[in-house]
């Protein structure tokens, strides 16, 4: 945990906070109940949380675990970048991508260029 919370701090000011500072909305974990998963209910929440952005011109920032990558690229959240989570002196290793959701006044490929 200490690996994974660790890295992922560094990897958001990298990725967000440099880029968007205030101006966005942090999704931390998105979890669907089994009895709920694959009927829309994760969709409704972020579908949720885009419009608040939506309305207040920020944009929408999230690390996702490559299951989630298919749910947020349908919902026009873009991959900006890649993070490895890996805890010293182990082989295992995790991918999770960096994505973003901009709203108008901000433009996804300022990140790259950051």
């Amino acid at each position: 945990m200490k690996a994974f919370r660790e890295t992922l701090s560094k990897a958001q000011r990298k990725f967000f906070d440099k880029v968007y500072g205030n101006n966005q909305l942090h999704l931390r974990i998105l979890g669907t109940h089994p009895d709920y998963q694959r009927r829309g209910a994760a969709t409704k929440h972020c579908q949720w949380g885009m419009e608040l952005a939506k309305r207040k011109s920020a944009a929408v920032t999230l690390f996702s675990s490559p299951l989630g990558q298919k749910l947020y690229s349908s919902l026009s959240f873009k991959m900006i970048g890649t993070v490895i989570v890996q805890v010293e002196r182990e082989e295992e290793k995790l991918t999770i991508g960096a994505m973003v959701y901009e709203t108008g006044s901000n433009s996804w490929w300022r990140c790259m260029l950051m």
